[in-house]
């Protein structure tokens, strides 16, 4: 196996796959086997689509959008509306399959459908791969990934990070070599004939308030302890409620809200909780919080705290396990995929390379990609893989280790 990574800022697609190709050795090493692309927000979506269907055509493809930019092992990309990244596997004795689907008016049947077809492309249809990567279009995922557990069962690795667009208008995409959504999810099977070591963390811990979800639907929260949901919240920072403006009926709170989310008690380890993150998104006008996660009634919802420098230092610990965990199965790091929380960036961005250094300090020479998302998706210490927000990831492809005499 091998695995390389390299990005670009060139805006015309056909011109940035160039200097991929070239970065990659595409004409010496051949077509890989399934390629991963992260697409800054902004860049020709359509165009980079068309041009990598035209080029990869035995590749299997997973694209989706990040917001502003991307990171790769050898340079931040931030800002720029027109970065591409890209991730390459070359694995002759692996099987790769990538498909997608609209998520029209049912998202697990699209989930359903995007798996098994990925299956398909990969020729390993009743089989469980050892990776499945997901991308969708944000406000489904929890029924995405009822769809793919259906398929594959309830102990699959399933870890991704949700497209995103720069200021949440709805501009992202998700493509495979075969379709292009605003509105899908793609997914990607890796049989890699290895194992995969993958860390799924936040940087968070809890404040001190907690209360009942008395109320709500799906991702909206009406009501905490019976009392709109705003007030309480607010109550719990100690902080007026914004004003609404008059012509308006809700206003964003996501960015004042990343480093205070909600939680929610996700199991427990050694009888210390672990949370799941509840990033509050808009308050509207009736008191009520929408938020990037479902929420159920009856849930108990914890206030959350974290710093600055928590975010920057998370993600190069969390790739530390993850190669730890990697090493200790005697298994060899080829390469990584990392899943950057969206609001997480926008909160440190302009220290984001530092980010960037400390993955790539505890990842020394391995090449990474790594997106900024919407939502993420991946396991807990209980094996089951779930949504949630203003979290990190890092999933790492290994080789087994040469046995040594």
């Amino acid at each position: 196996m091998q695995i390389l990574a390299a990005a670009t800022d060139v805006k015309d697609p056909v011109l940035a796959f160039d200097e991929l190709d070239v970065s990659l050795s595409i004409s010496d090493r051949g077509p890989p086997q399934i390629l991963f692309l992260v697409v800054a927000a902004g860049a020709e979506v359509a165009g980079i689509f068309a041009e990598a269907r035209r080029r990869y055509q035995t590749t299997s493809v997973h694209g989706s959008t990040s917001c502003l930019g991307l990171m790769t092992d050898s340079a931040l990309h931030l800002e720029s509306d027109r970065a591409l990244g890209a991730l390459a596997i070359w694995d002759m004795q692996g099987a790769y399959g990538s498909a997608a689907s609209s998520i029209g008016s049912d998202p697990q049947l699209s989930a359903v459908e995007a798996t098994r077809a990925a299956l398909r492309n990969a020729n390993r249809l009743g089989q469980v791969p050892d990776l499945v990567w997901m991308s969708a279009a944000p406000g489904h995922e929890e029924s995405s990934l009822l769809g793919i557990k259906s398929v594959l069962g309830d102990r699959v690795l399933i870890v991704g990070g949700s497209s995103a667009d720069n200021d949440l208008a709805g501009a992202w995409a998700q493509f495979s070599q075969e379709e292009l959504y605003t509105e899908g999810i793609v997914v990607s099977v890796l049989f890699s004939g290895s194992k995969v070591s993958s860390v799924f963390q936040s940087g968070y811990a809890p404040r001190g308030p907690s209360g009942l979800a008395t109320r709500c639907v799906g991702r909206r929260l009406f009501e905490i302890d019976h009392r709109p949901a705003a007030e309480v919240y607010y109550g719990w920072l100690g902080r007026d409620l914004p004003k609404i403006p008059a012509n308006e009926t809700s206003i964003s709170i996501l960015s004042e809200s990343t480093l205070v989310p909600l939680g929610m008690v996700q199991h427990e380890l050694v009888d210390v909780p672990l949370h799941s993150l509840l990033h509050p998104a808009v308050m509207h006008d009736d008191g009520s919080i929408s938020l990037f996660c479902d929420v159920k009634q009856g849930e108990q919802l914890y206030l959350m705290e974290g710093t600055s420098r928590r975010l920057l230092e998370r993600a190069g610990k969390i790739a530390g396990q993850a190669k730890a965990d990697a090493e200790a199965r005697r298994l060899e790091v080829r390469g990584a995929l990392v899943v950057y929380c969206g609001g997480c960036m926008l909160s440190v961005r302009s220290e984001m390379e530092l980010v960037r250094k400390g993955i790539a300090a505890a990842l020394p020479g391995i090449s990474f990609l790594g997106l900024f998302s919407y939502g993420e998706q991946g396991a807990t210490i209980t094996g089951s893989s779930h949504h949630a927000n203003l979290m990190i990831s890092c999933t790492i492809l290994t080789d087994s280790m040469p046995i040594v005499p």
